[in-house]
């Protein structure tokens, strides 16, 4: 059996598909090629957005518990950057974003930095994990997922703000965080799976 932290953390990515695939599938009227996730906190999906939020950020705070004791080294650096993940989950579904088109807010740039936090936070974890001698021995295979991943993710967040300054780029900007979101939700159970691994090698 895996630990209290590690189920945690995988019931938590589990509801967090769980309202992703609810709000995708809701006739919430948003281009999820143009629109930007955040928008779902706009309207009437927003118990939906806070349930995606808030079950990201369960998920992150979980791993920082579960994580660090199976690393090799970098642990300080994995729990500081874990909780930033999930700190940044946490409140960004009470903090929405401007609606498109109105003027910026103080609000507003509080949520692109909340999002932030966690998409750059994210990466460098995901980067960090995925060099040699970070992850235990027989991890290289994950180690390389990760690195694909943060990458992933490190494109997505250029496109994102990227977009703030080249109109054109708003037309794909829901594609993009959709998949900068899919990146880290697989990344983090690539380290949910890690930490399992490692709790069963070490029961007798």
């Amino acid at each position: 059996a895996g630990s209290p932290a590690v189920l945690l953390a995988w019931a938590a990515l589990a509801s967090a598909v769980a309202a992703f695939c609810v709000l995708q599938l809701s006739p919430t009227g948003l281009d999820p090629v143009r629109a930007a996730v955040s928008q779902w906190g706009l309207g009437p999906y927003a118990w939906g957005f806070r349930w995606f939020t808030l079950s990201l950020a369960v998920a992150g705070a979980a791993l920082a518990v579960a994580v660090p004791p199976i690393l090799v080294r970098r642990r300080g650096a994995a729990l500081v950057l874990l909780a930033l993940f999930a700190l940044g989950r946490s409140f960004v579904g009470w903090v929405p974003m401007d609606a498109p088109g109105a003027p910026a807010t103080a609000t507003g740039v509080f949520h692109w930095t909340l999002g932030l936090i966690s998409f750059i936070s994210f990466i460098v974890l995901a980067l960090m994990l995925g060099a040699r001698s970070v992850l235990p021995g027989r991890s290289r295979a994950a180690g390389r997922a990760l690195t694909a991943l943060g990458l992933a993710g490190a494109v997505c967040v250029l496109e994102m703000v990227a977009s703030t300054r080249v109109p054109a780029l708003m037309n794909v900007f829901g594609i993009f965080e959709r998949l900068d979101y899919l990146a880290m939700t697989v990344g983090l159970a690539v380290l949910a799976a890690l930490a399992s691994g490692a709790r069963r090698r070490a029961t007798p």
